[in-house]
């Protein structure tokens, strides 16, 4: 009757009372309305159709479900929608109703991107054009990793984010939402809200029992629902869909008074009707929490919450799911000072300047400004040792310097030449044109003597270099590291700087560490293997012996940190060094050597199987999440406890390598929380998930790739992780077709064999839990074949039906693996199905169902089984479903052999018991009725007389060899169920009988000799030179 396409190539048509979709590849029935239609059109930018019915119905899409409602009752004729969405109908009478598309409002639009989430009583912005700020409340956090920017975090126990009440709020005739939402918790309790209007308004959810309607299989506690008017007894809308723990998901939702729709990920997940306006209250929308019925605090992630104030589109809920935006970072750029504490005088301090991310300890280098190196008491020189920025000591002595800070890099190192002064100064860096913003100031003070020790990590030179580069990082833990201490300055007798070279023989020593960060530990330094004490109070001395100045020792950290090496000879009192000859390195990060994994089970605690190959056992399925430990160790392989203990604590990443299928998708692993927290240098991590088929083995690495700024580590490879499965099977099926065996008549008989004219095919398309397409589900690791689907079955209700025509499910149906984890069934009907024909029985309906377990050899399956082709009211017909008991009927008869004979064959179909059979008028479509003529008997033999027919044998088996006239030819195909049989007139002494035998499909024949068993094909008696008789005759009898 009319189409309509959509620019993708989709085209919509309606045909009769139905809507199609063709594709490229498919011709779908959609939906089927209570009349006929009469025109199909849509918008392609808003993706929604209309379809018009002659009675006044109306069909329209939203992009995702169909919703049938009457407009009026005079016939529609088409109708046509604007690229925005108004619809127009035209009726017959020349009638046009415009449908103006209701555009949804933006209510609230909050990003979650305020960077002070973290702290209460803090705004959190509506970005929207009605400023609904809201305010933080409780454990709420700040998580920079939203979904898109940042997000908000609640802790499942205090945390929500209060919208005060507002009469903008109160959608009383329709709503429109859509979020992302990540669950971190394991454990899931009953009715956790993400967001809330009071409990009596409107809310989103987990479901705790109750719906209306759900188009999935059942009402799934946990599932993620859409809840109006409060309690069980209104409208609790599921969506079925359980959170997984660190997974992100999008939700969204709609309501107009008509129907209530909840999405999942795009894509619509149920849908139910309901007519009510929605309740007003007084409470306030909270997000993470119930305002009306508290303490259902959400656990978890929530970002880009969107509220309209009428129903959105399927095409509004993807916009609102892919969207973007440049994102601005919560972090800021901070300088972090470090030298090694102590200085000489006459010799250049090292100063290091690091810019560091203020949130995650990392470095930056997308900085450009200039900074200011000031020792803060007006004494010192400044000089560049490395970086390619600006430097500038603009006046000589005065401890001021500035830098310009170039973009790349993060790190300079400046050389302070401090002569005179105060012994005890402490260096500060701040932002020339902003001296608010300054460093960490974490360093500590830096103490001035006229000599001291130099430690370093090579022998140092004499004459030593202008500048001496102290020892620092980074470093392994466990492994030796040499350490050079030089006597170093002026001494009493003599001013000339350098090698102190009279400090030689044996000297106690006394060493000591400092933990830098984490700020403790239980591990102690160890020089020449002797363990040292972690602070200057608990230092011992250790015999030591110089050699013009110099010695040499080897330091040992079987741990990782930040930490400093301080020494001091307090043995050989001087007025000039009250607390003795000090020396000190450079503050140094020692990382660990490498990361181990252990333990890597499934959810249930099951070990990792470690399969070899496409044949090996399964471990889990794509998308559940699975536990590792990962420890990490230092060289000699004994743990480092403070792993994990940093101030801004360092976890570990794991990055997947396929092992097989060799050429598959290797999609990044994913966590929610991954590695919590780090205890005895081990942590195991439980949300881990892999979201594809195969096997992979995993690599461990610092999180941010970066220890404490001193560079990544990379643990050994595990060994093979997997095999891994999907999840689960999303099973669409299409709508197939038997071909109706006489379609001009829209019947099939009893007993007739009828097959497909459109056969069944399901595509079973691979999942993990995640949702996301499995696309290494083929080749080798493809597990669906016909010995693992069960239960292939046929059922015709209220009637036997006879399969024996069908291939055996060894080899239905077929089964293609289209690759990219996608495969079809598809079924044949063989040579045919038919009905059980026995005793005659009243024309029906066929109501015939196909059935299929699909499961794959790991068992895995769509979210219920059997799929059903045909669910409800059974496969359809292309030319109606009506099956109807026949039979072909041959009468005698009688006439003179002067005149041609017309003989009564017909199709005959049983009716009921009352009216038995009558003439089959709507059969236009039987053949193969081959005429016999036998049983010759008086004056009449064989060749006298003939059928008439277009030749011999003709259409009739029996023809005669001259063609008859046109009107008395033999009809094969019948004409409304007559088969127009004539015989020859035999001629003048040719009188006599003989009988006639029709050779009848077998669901033609019946049993016309009842003494016999069985059926058999019908036969009736000719007979020429007899009158009829007058019509006003009491009675007749034929005499044979």
């Amino acid at each position: 009757e009319d189409l309509w396409g959509d620019g993708n190539g989709n085209i919509y048509l309606v045909n009769k009372d139905e809507v199609y979709l063709h594709t490229a590849t498919s011709c779908t029935m959609l939906i089927e309305a209570n009349e006929d239609l009469r025109g199909i059109s849509g918008s392609v930018s808003s993706e929604e159709v209309y379809a018009v019915g002659k009675k006044g119905e109306l069909l329209y899409y939203n992009g995702a479900a169909w919703q049938i409602t009457q407009e009026g009752n005079e016939e529609f004729k088409d109708d046509w929608v604007s690229d925005i969405g108004n619809a127009y109908y035209a009726a017959k009478k020349g009638e046009l109703t415009v449908c103006e598309k209701v555009i949804p409002n933006i209510v609230g639009d909050w990003h979650m991107d305020d960077c002070t989430l973290d702290l209460p009583a803090s705004p959190v912005l509506d970005s929207g054009p009605n400023g609904l700020d809201g305010t933080t409340v409780g454990g709420m956090s700040l998580v920079t990793n939203g979904q898109l920017c940042q997000a908000a975090g609640s802790d499942g126990t205090s945390g929500k984010v209060n919208i005060p009440d507002d009469p903008l709020l109160d959608l009383g005739d329709g709503l429109g939402f859509a979020v992302w939402v990540r669950h971190n918790a394991t454990a899931l309790t009953d009715w956790e809200s993400i967001f809330a209007k009071g409990d009596s308004s409107y809310r989103l959810h987990l479901n705790g029992g109750c719906a209306i309607n759900d188009t999935l299989p059942g009402n799934t506690r946990y599932g993620i629902t859409l809840g109006l008017n409060g309690g069980c007894n209104n409208a609790d809308l599921n969506s079925n869909y359980v959170p997984i723990p660190g997974v992100w998901v999008h939700v969204a939702g709609s309501y107009d008074r008509n129907q209530m729709h909840i999405y999942i990920n795009g894509a619509l997940a149920s849908s139910a009707n309901l007519g009510n306006a929605i309740n007003q209250n007084n409470f306030d929308l909270s997000i993470g929490e119930n305002s009306q019925n508290t303490g259902r605090h959400w656990d978890g992630e929530i970002d880009e919450l969107t509220l309209w104030d009428s129903t959105i589109t399927a095409k509004d809920v993807r916009d609102h799911m892919n969207r973007t935006r440049i994102c601005t970072s919560c972090s800021i750029v901070e300088t972090v000072v470090s030298h090694d504490n102590s200085g000489i005088h006459c010799l250049s301090e090292s100063i290091q300047v690091d810019l560091v991310d203020s949130l995650a300890g990392t470095p930056r280098i997308d900085y450009n400004t200039q900074i200011t190196l000031d020792t803060q008491n007006g004494v010192g020189d400044w000089s560049l040792l490395s970086g390619s920025g600006v430097f500038n000591d603009a006046v000589a002595g005065d401890g001021l310097a500035t830098y310009d800070w170039p973009l790349g890099e993060s790190t300079a190192v400046f050389a302070l030449d401090y002569r005179a002064g105060p012994a005890t100064l402490n260096i500060d860096t701040y932002e020339t044109l902003d001296p608010m913003v300054r460093d960490q100031d974490g360093e500590g003070d830096l103490v001035y003597s006229a000599s001291g020790f130099t430690l370093t990590g090579e022998p140092l030179s004499n004459p030593p270099p202008a500048v001496i580069a102290p020892f620092g990082g980074p470093r392994t833990a466990g492994t030796d590291m040499p350490l050079y201490l030089t006597a170093y300055g002026q001494s009493p007798s003599d001013n000339q700087c350098g090698v102190i070279e009279t400090y030689t023989g044996p000297r106690n020593i006394s060493f000591w560490s400092a933990y830098l960060n984490p700020f403790s530990g239980t591990r102690l330094v160890t020089i020449d293997t002797l363990a040292i004490a972690s602070n200057e109070a608990g230092a011992a001395p250790q015999p030591l012996v110089f050699t013009n100045g110099q010695a040499s020792v080897v330091a040992k950290y079987k741990d990782v940190g930040l930490l400093q090496i301080l020494v001091k000879d307090d043995s050989v009192p001087h007025p000039d060094l009250p607390t003795g000859i000090r020396g000190a390195t450079a503050s140094f990060v020692v990382k660990p050597d490498s990361f181990t994994l252990s333990n890597i089970e499934d959810g249930s605690g099951n070990p990792n199987p470690a399969a070899a190959g496409p044949a090996g056992p399964v471990f889990m399925q794509a998308g559940q999440p699975f536990a590792v430990t990962v420890t990490a160790r230092d060289a000699e392989g004994d743990p480092t406890p403070n792993y994990g203990r940093e101030s801004i604590p360092e976890s570990v990443a794991l990055t997947t390598s396929l092992v097989a299928p060799a050429a598959g998708v290797n999609p990044p692993l994913t966590a929610g929380i991954g590695f919590g927290g780090f205890a005895g240098g081990t942590a195991t991590g439980t949300d881990f998930i892999w979201p594809e088929v195969g096997i992979v083995t995993l690599t461990p690495t610092v999180d941010d790739s970066n220890y404490l700024t001193g560079g990544n580590v990379t643990g050994a490879a595990s060994a093979n992780v997997g095999r891994f499965i999907p999840d689960h099977f999303d099973v669409v099926l299409n709508s197939p077709a038997f071909s109706t065996s006489c379609a001009g008549g829209g019947f099939t008989y009893i007993g007739e064999a009828f097959n497909y004219s459109l056969a069944p095919r399901a595509t079973v398309t691979a999942r993990a839990a995640t949702a996301s397409v499995t696309q290494n589900y083929s080749g080798t690791f493809f597990k669906l074949d016909n010995t693992t689907l069960q239960n292939r079955s046929y059922v015709a209700v209220g009637h036997a039906l006879d399969t024996a025509g069908l291939p055996p499910p060894a080899s239905d149906p077929v089964i293609a693996d289209l690759g990219g984890g996608v495969a079809t069934l598809t079924f044949s009907g063989g040579t045919g199905l038919e009905f059980v024909r026995a005793a005659p029985e009243a024309p029906f309906d066929a109501d015939i169902s196909l059935s299929i377990d699909v499961l794959d050899a790991d068992n895995v399956g769509p979210a219920s089984n059997p799929v059903v082709f045909g669910a409800g009211s059974g496969i359809s017909f292309d030319a109606g479903s009506s099956m109807r008991y026949g039979r072909v009927n041959l009468s005698n008869a009688i006439g003179s052999e002067l005149v041609n004979l017309a003989v009564q064959q017909t199709t005959q179909v049983y009716v009921n018991a009352t009216a038995g059979f009558v003439t089959h008028t709507a059969d236009s479509c039987t053949s193969g009725a081959l005429l016999s003529l036998g049983g010759w008997a008086g004056s009449l033999n064989p060749g006298e007389t003939c059928v008439l027919d277009s030749g011999a044998p003709g259409s009739s088996g029996a023809g005669c060899a001259t063609v008859g006239p046109p009107a008395q030819l033999y009809r094969t195909p019948p004409l409304g169920g007559d088969f127009n049989l004539f015989l020859a007139a035999p001629g003048a002494g040719n009188d006599g009988r003989l009988t006639i035998s029709s050779d009848v499909p077998a669901w033609l024949e019946f049993d016309w000799d009842l003494a016999m068993p069985g059926l058999e094909d019908p036969t009736g008696t000719a007979t020429f030179g007899i009158y009829s008789g007058n019509a006003r005759r009491i009675y007749q009898r034929e005499i044979y």
